[in-house]
């Protein structure tokens, strides 16, 4: 009797311990969240949500209806409702660890360290406060391993609700995020490993559950007929087109390069370790290593290899699968994905704070060395990560599509493919309204001549075809912002370009659009932001802004170049097109453009993907080759091949050319 009143005052106690943490971690990310649309998938989710339409491939049925319901808080804007959604399930997320570690330390204090720094840690704040789906991933995960801590019941335990229980959470996350949760299942069998006959046992509701559990994909379809327009893929007629769709086979480009090897899985690998050791504070990889070493002499071995288990599979696993290029483009891409191997770091992290001041306690006689060391850690991980993550003021997405869309003519047609153009723009043009003459399609979905179109799946002949009809036909003038290929002439403005079907193919003009050359100019002066995705986009419009400078400067481009005036450039991918410019122009000034380039070498780290660093010694081949260094050439094209090896590389043609000649 008195064990379980003692057991059930702990739990009582851990409760409010729970509802601590919870107030905690939300009013830290109110505190932090944008309150304005920003980058990374943000936008396209908010449209999604609000329109209660599906996001992009695998779907996210799940989190799209819960947003859509977030949308509907008539409070603060509609971004702001839903950055805030993600901030409810990670706060329940961090609730969830604590009961995790509640039950394996048997100390409120240590689980709600273990909590807190959960919900402090870089990047698991960072997705708690904008639109996207990994959140609710980890709490559906954490929710998932709590039964399994628990007393193993008898194979003859009646609890069909229990199971059915377990079953629905297991579809709910496969409905959210079906690739991660798959990656975590062989965590969850180990952790349940115990449970297994009683698993069987209950095997029909178990079952019943993830039956219920995946019907928002039914929703999925469903809403793919009635809000076509803003379902990325249009509407699902078979079985064919839901298969696509969900096994994400339209992402296999993205997900599998042709030049990746396994030089790149394991300096993935590392880069994984590394981005852990990063998540708590400068003193938190040390607590970490020694957590994961003393739990196997203190932890069930079950709970360990879970833990083991799901750390490795959104990490190690993962990287297997996804075959990235290693470059900055996708280290960004990767960096969110482990989100469930930084909560497993958590608690190797506070056992690890726990061990050391149960073990110098003694030694010391200082019984201050259980709070000072919590007080460290968690105040050491929140400092370290609020900068990174106050974004209160992050206008930087809202600041781009207001330039872009007050910039373009009337009731004109915008074509846009990348989620950089597309979130903020179609969010302030469908959410909050801005520009409602305008009418903004993609390569997703292409409403055209009474057909819906899906450009992005038609083969290129194909697709030339009807773009060029879709440009001739247009009553509407054509703008777009990134590859539309069409055999028609263009004019360039720097944010985006206008289809000119007077003009000849290719044959390009240069306008000088004061809004956009103001809003270009400004960020010339202007750090790079501090947010990854940002400060790509930073080098990716600075790099617009250069282009566009250039041809508007082309016949004095060499006097500037010689004179270094030529601040629109004064970057690496700048400075790879002034190369490329001049190439092209046949300027035989070889020193020039190899000081050139040797200044951007001293910028390398904003390359974003490995086709630019390989740019950068394919140029320095073709400028070597021109001024007669035949044998320096090839050396630079073997250069360009091992940064970057991929059939698209043009200095594979560039070296089988050599070999021919001689």
């Amino acid at each position: 009797m008195t064990a379980m009143v003692e057991r059930a005052v702990f739990r009582t106690a851990g409760s409010w311990h729970g509802l601590a943490v919870f107030g905690a971690v939300m009013a830290t990310y109110y505190w932090s969240a944008p309150r304005a649309v920003v980058l990374e998938d943000d936008g396209l989710f908010i449209v999604s949500a609000y329109f209660n339409a599906i996001a992009h491939s695998p779907g996210y049925p799940l989190y799209t209806a819960l947003a859509h319901v977030a949308t509907l808080v008539p409070v603060g804007s509609v971004a702001m409702r839903v950055h805030m959604l993600s901030a409810l399930f990670g706060a329940l997320a961090c609730v969830a660890i604590f009961h995790i570690a509640l039950r394996l330390f048997e100390s409120r204090w240590y689980a709600c360290a273990t909590a807190l720094v959960f919900g402090f840690s870089l990047t698991f704040w960072s997705q708690s406060i904008i639109a996207e789906v990994y959140t609710l991933n980890v709490l559906l995960f954490f929710l998932l391993v709590l039964p399994a801590l628990g007393v193993a019941p008898t194979e003859s335990t009646r609890n069909d609700w229990g199971a059915l229980g377990i079953g629905l959470l297991f579809g709910l996350a496969l409905s959210n995020h079906w690739p991660l949760t798959l990656l975590s299942a062989p965590a969850l069998a180990v952790l349940y490993w115990r449970r297994r006959k009683w698993i069987l046992w209950h095997a029909v509701p178990v079952a019943l559950g993830i039956a219920a559990g995946l019907i928002p994909y039914l929703w999925l379809i469903y809403r793919t007929h009635v809000v076509p327009e803003f379902c990325v893929i249009g509407p699902i007629r078979s079985w064919h087109e839901f298969w696509f769709y969900v096994s994400r086979e339209g992402f296999r480009e993205v997900d599998i390069d042709p030049g990746a090897g396994w030089t790149d899985r394991l300096r993935f690998a590392g880069f994984a370790l590394g981005e852990t050791a990063r998540q708590f504070g400068p003193a938190g990889v040390l607590f970490t290593c020694l957590g994961f070493w003393r739990q196997w002499r203190e932890w069930p071995a079950r709970v360990c290899w879970g833990l083991v288990a799901a750390f490795a599979g959104s990490t190690f696993a993962l990287i297997m699968l996804l075959q990235f290029d290693y470059d900055l483009f996708h280290r960004n891409v990767f960096r969110v994905y482990p989100l469930v191997a930084y909560g497993c770091a958590a608690l190797w992290t506070a056992f690890g704070v726990q061990y050391l001041a149960r073990w110098l306690t003694p030694r010391t006689g200082a019984r201050w060395l259980h709070a000072g060391l919590v007080v460290l850690l968690v105040g050491t991980t929140w400092m370290q990560n609020a900068r990174a993550n106050y974004r209160v003021g992050d206008e930087w997405a809202l600041k781009f599509g207001t330039a872009l869309l007050d910039s373009l003519p009337r009731s004109v047609a915008l074509y846009a493919n990348a989620s950089t153009v597309n979130g903020p723009a179609r969010y302030l043009h469908f959410v909050e309204g801005m520009r409602p003459d305008l009418a903004l399609t993609s390569g997703s979905y292409l409403p055209f001549g009474g057909e819906i179109h899906r450009p992005y799946q038609l083969p290129r002949a194909a697709l030339e075809s009807l773009l060029e009809q879709f440009a001739r036909d247009r009553s509407r003038p054509v703008y777009y912002t990134n590859e539309f290929p069409h055999p028609f002439g263009y004019e360039d403005y720097g944010l985006y370009m206008k289809v000119r079907p007077d003009l000849p193919r290719e044959q390009a003009l240069s306008t000088a659009h004061p809004a956009i050359m103001a809003y270009l100019e400004s960020l010339a002066r202007l750090p790079p932001p501090n947010d990854p995705w940002e400060r790509m986009h930073y080098w990716r419009l600075r790099t617009d802004h250069c282009r566009l400078w250039a041809n508007l400067n082309a016949a004095a481009l060499v006097d500037r170049i010689r004179s270094r005036t030529y601040p629109a450039c004064d970057h690496f991918t700048g400075r790879l097109l002034m190369v490329s410019l001049l190439l092209a122009a046949d300027i035989r000034e070889p020193e020039l453009m190899l000081a050139v380039l040797g200044e951007a070498a001293l910028s390398l780290e904003e390359a974003e993907t490995k086709k630019q660093n390989a740019r950068l010694a394919y140029l320095s081949g073709e400028v070597m080759l021109k001024s007669g260094r035949r044998a320096e050439a090839v050396a630079r094209f073997e250069d360009s091949l091992a940064a970057w090896r991929d059939p698209r590389n043009p200095a594979a043609s560039r070296l089988d050319q050599i070999r021919s000649e001689d």
